[in-house]
């Protein structure tokens, strides 16, 4: 399989008065909302019956220490397909492991290939109905625990209470907000070129949003 995998790596910041506006102006189910997790960005992939794990810009593989092994054999016991390839949220490292003391899981969040074909021409929408609909029929027949492999909560509407819900949550630090019917096309470096991906951050992190 052939490793292109592209999107927009950094969401535009919207503030919460921006958020609330989308919330009153917007028609349900336009934009899909997940939280935003606190964790390592850990695109992964299964070729030749291996899982690889890649850092969050293209081509790289920064990371000194790959996921723990016991987190590992929970993705094996999920008897998946060669050629599939997920977006998600490597959980444990970084400061968030004070509070998870010592846990380690994974949040999907998207897929990315399915059968060894490129999914960023599918809308949003279908590839994360395609992703939960797949983790649910594997892990009914798994071999093995599975229990710290999450999907991501997906909302089409509601988006403010999504926030407000983030807040009492140290494990995440907002929210993004897609376009439901939104490809990932372009440079994933050129927000103009992208599938207008939002976040609405409730942490300080002298990112000011842009509008």
């Amino acid at each position: 399989m052939a490793i292109a995998f592209r999107y927009p790596d950094d969401p535009v910041r919207i503030s919460q008065d921006r958020l609330k506006k989308l919330s009153d102006t917007r028609k349900p189910g336009s934009l899909l909302a997940q939280l935003k997790f606190d964790g390592w960005r850990c695109p992964m992939y299964k070729i030749d019956g291996r899982w690889q794990f890649y850092a969050k810009r293209e081509g790289t593989t920064e990371r000194d220490k790959p996921p723990p092994d016991h987190l590992v054999r929970q993705l094996d016991a999920l008897g998946l397909p060669d050629g599939v390839a997920f977006d998600g949220e490597w959980m444990g490292p970084r400061d968030v492991y004070r509070v998870l003391t010592g846990k380690h899981y994974f949040v999907l969040f998207d897929m990315m290939y399915f059968d060894g074909q490129w999914q960023g021409d599918v809308p949003f929408s279908q590839r994360v109905a395609n992703l939960k609909t797949l983790i649910g029929l594997h892990r009914g027949k798994a071999k093995g625990d599975t229990s710290l492999i999450e999907v991501a909560q997906t909302v089409d509407s509601n988006w403010n209470a999504m926030f407000e819900e983030s807040k009492k949550n140290p494990l995440t630090e907002g929210i993004v907000l897609r376009e439901a019917d939104s490809w990932l096309i372009g440079d994933p470096r050129a927000a103009k070129d992208n599938a207008l991906w939002m976040k609405v951050k409730w942490r300080d992190i002298k990112e000011p949003a842009k509008y």
